[in-house]
């Protein structure tokens, strides 16, 4: 038997108290209803429908409803299928008003990239969101999309997140049309791309960064080549002027020529090797006891007489130490602090044509890290503002081109940089251009440091007559320079070409106070006869002189068992002050 059924039997019992209520609005204000919703069939299954209608009345009474039903099972089925793809799509999806650029409807992934919840986004505009500088590009977009012109765009913009920052995306619109809507819509699909930009900007970076380098490299090639001929030349072409029949006169200017030159000359390549040996980390911070008055005063000759050299003795160079007497022992690396001033003090006189440079230090105890305070000032040329972080790297000048009138190869303040970083200290410039420049240097000193020494014992020079010295040398030129240095001071010199006569020698039980011994010598080098020596003479003192000038060798040839050494060429006064600190080790002892 057939069951007569209501039409509210076959609607899902989830939807009929919802239609119920709808319904009776709409009929109180005789308005057409439209509503989907789902139904179940005579089989059981459920499906969805489209309804619209409206009542029929006569004086106000309702008499019946008319309207009509249509199945949208398989729209409602394609629309769930899209709403999961949406969900669940790897890309960032909204549904924006065209017309205004409100956010209606967004996914997960959306919400992902742009670092906000729904509820917010779906309260904004995408041109709240939009980077400022990318706005315009958007809107001549979208208007050629509204105007019909177009059916979508894709571009690259910058959208805002939360922190203020700004992502990369790269997104793109396809206009859509939404059912029984009037409104003009479009789906805005969006792809993070800021790591692609990071990528692409960190490629930019480093080929603008070779470019530099190789220009750089360019640069100092033609500097270097310019500032190593220069004293060549004069060192070339003033020992070919020199003829047995010149007057001494001459004779005696051209040799101050080649040794002034000379000098220039190696001041470069030991500029070349520090920058080297720093970079590689080879370089070691030594600290031992030093007299800053003593530092000074050392300083203060070297720059009087580079003032001679440079033709500029006018210049008033002034010294102000503001450290009592009692505080001037402390412990540092006195080489290294010697090399930054004069490093320092030789750029200002090279800028400075009149006027005055000063420089000196004082002892701070104001922060919790006692410290000393140098300063380097001039009155000279100044340094432009945009020039004064890159005058402290490698190879760079503040005046690069081709016409520049000062000299030089760029690594001297690029070596005071690294040597104040190695030392734990600081270093900076104060300048205006044309107002000369002031440049300061920290090296801070631990408790130890910065305590006071006993300042007043100061050991005599040992006189040096009488003292014998064996030159252990294969290279004649050599041996005849230390023999007429040394012979000068009353010392006299005994000649041994290589370093198996040395230890012959020794096994002679010949006096000798000292020895000055090569490195590189043939049958037996200066490492093998130092160690034989020392086990017939353990006290005798060895200083090893060496064309190397590599920092790990200093501690290769101390093992030997040599007691200090000295690179070549060799500076006079630096070979006497070790042969005097050895003479006084040997006293003490």
């Amino acid at each position: 038997t057939n069951k007569t059924i209501t039409f509210n039997e076959i609607i899902h019992p989830d939807y009929r108290e919802y239609l119920w209520n709808n319904w009776q609005k709409r009929l109180n204000k005789k308005t057409v209803f439209q509503e989907e919703y789902p139904i179940i069939n005579a089989n059981g299954e459920t499906k969805w429908v489209w309804e619209q209608g409206r009542g029929v009345f006569q004086n106000d009474k309702l008499i019946y409803i008319e309207g009509y039903i249509t199945d949208i099972t398989q729209r409602k089925i394609s629309e769930d299928r899209f709403k999961d793809i949406f969900n669940q799509s790897p890309i960032g999806i909204a549904l924006v008003d065209s017309l205004t650029g409100q956010i209606i409807q967004v996914n997960s992934k959306y919400c992902q990239i742009l670092d906000l919840p729904e509820k917010e986004l779906t309260q904004l505009t995408w041109q709240s969101l939009t980077h400022p500088d990318d706005i315009q590009t958007d809107l001549d977009e979208m208007a050629k999309l509204n105007s019909g012109e177009t059916n979508g765009y894709t571009t690259e913009k910058r959208y805002k997140q939360p922190d203020g920052s700004f992502t990369w995306v790269n997104l793109t619109t396809a206009k859509i049309d939404i059912l029984n809507s009037e409104a003009s819509c479009h789906l805005a699909m969006l792809t993070d791309i800021s790591e692609r930009k990071q990528l692409t900007q960190s490629l930019i970076n480093a080929k603008e960064k070779a470019e530099e380098s190789d220009r750089l490299k360019s640069s100092f090639l033609a500097s270097m080549s310019h500032e190593l001929r220069t004293p060549l030349n004069a060192v070339i072409g003033f020992s070919g002027l020199i003829q047995e029949d010149l007057p001494l006169s001459d004779i005696l200017y051209f040799s101050e020529v080649i040794n002034s030159s000379g000098s220039h000359l190696l001041d470069i390549i030991e500029d070349l090797f520090d920058i080297s040996l720093i970079e590689t980390g080879d370089i070691k911070i030594v600290k031992e006891p030093m007299n800053i008055f003593a530092v000074f005063d050392d300083v203060q000759d070297i720059i009087k007489n580079e003032q001679i050299l440079q033709e500029k003795v006018g210049i008033d160079l002034q010294m102000h130490i503001n450290i009592e007497e009692l505080d001037s022992i402390l412990i540092s690396d006195q080489k290294r602090i010697k090399q930054i001033l004069i490093n320092l003090l030789k750029n200002a006189l090279k800028f400075t044509c009149s006027g005055s440079i000063e420089f000196g230090c004082s002892l701070s105890t104001d922060n919790k890290q006692p410290q000393i305070n140098f300063f380097v000032k001039d009155t000279g040329i100044g340094i432009p503002k945009a020039k004064q972080k890159l005058i402290f790297e490698v190879f760079r000048q503040a005046d690069e081109s081709q016409t520049r009138i000062h000299g030089g190869t760029g690594l001297g303040l690029t070596i005071c940089k690294r040597l104040t970083d190695l030392m734990g200290g600081d270093i900076w410039v104060e300048s205006k251009e044309g107002k000369g420049a002031s440049f300061y240097f920290t090296i801070p000193l631990t408790k130890s440091e910065s305590e006071n020494l006993d300042s007043t014992i100061v050991n005599p020079k040992l006189s040096l007559t009488n003292k014998t010295v064996l030159i252990a040398e294969d290279d004649e030129t050599s041996y005849l320079f230390l023999e007429t240095i040394l012979t000068r001071e009353g010392i006299s010199c005994i000649w041994v070409k290589d370093g198996l006569e040395a230890v012959e020698y020794c096994q002679k039980s010949n006096r000798i106070d000292l020895i000055l011994m090569d490195i590189n010598m043939p049958k037996m080098n200066g490492y093998e006869a130092t160690k034989q020596i020392k086990e017939i003479q353990p006290e005798l003192p060895i200083i090893a002189q060496t064309a190397f000038a590599i920092e790990g060798d200093k501690e290769k040839i101390l093992a030997s068992g040599c007691d200090d050494y000295i690179s070549k060429p060799i500076n006079k006064a630096n070979l006497f002050e070790k042969i005097q600190a050895c003479f006084e080790k040997a006293t003490v002892c």
